[in-house]
């Protein structure tokens, strides 16, 4: 979990490392924009937000995971001790294997 919770953060530094923001906002200016073709800007603004999308995403999934751990805790702490199999068992630990599972997806 750990792992994948780096994973997503690694790549949102990545996706960050290689947004170009200054040309991001000149493609954004008005007066810019008549400097190029309108299929030029929709090509360019296209692609910076499929970044921004990204990001999102992936600070969105990094949420979640923080999510279910703190479901996670307090399921735990409602326990004075736990049998074997507890845990596995619970639904905030079935959701985080749930998550680790689709990790295959963000690659």
């Amino acid at each position: 979990l750990e792992n994948v919770f780096y994973t997503n953060i690694k790549s949102i530094l990545n996706r960050l490392y290689a947004f170009d923001e200054e040309d991001y906002n000149r493609m954004r200016n008005i007066n810019e924009q008549k400097n190029f073709s309108t299929e030029f800007i929709q090509t360019k603004m296209g692609i910076y937000n499929e970044y921004i999308v990204f990001v999102k995403e992936a600070i969105e999934d990094n949420e979640q995971i923080l999510l279910k751990l703190d479901k996670l805790l307090l399921e735990i702490s409602k326990f004075n001790s736990l049998e074997d199999g507890e845990i596995e068992n619970m639904s905030a630990m079935k959701e985080i294997d749930e998550l680790i599972g689709k990790t295959k997806f963000y690659k």
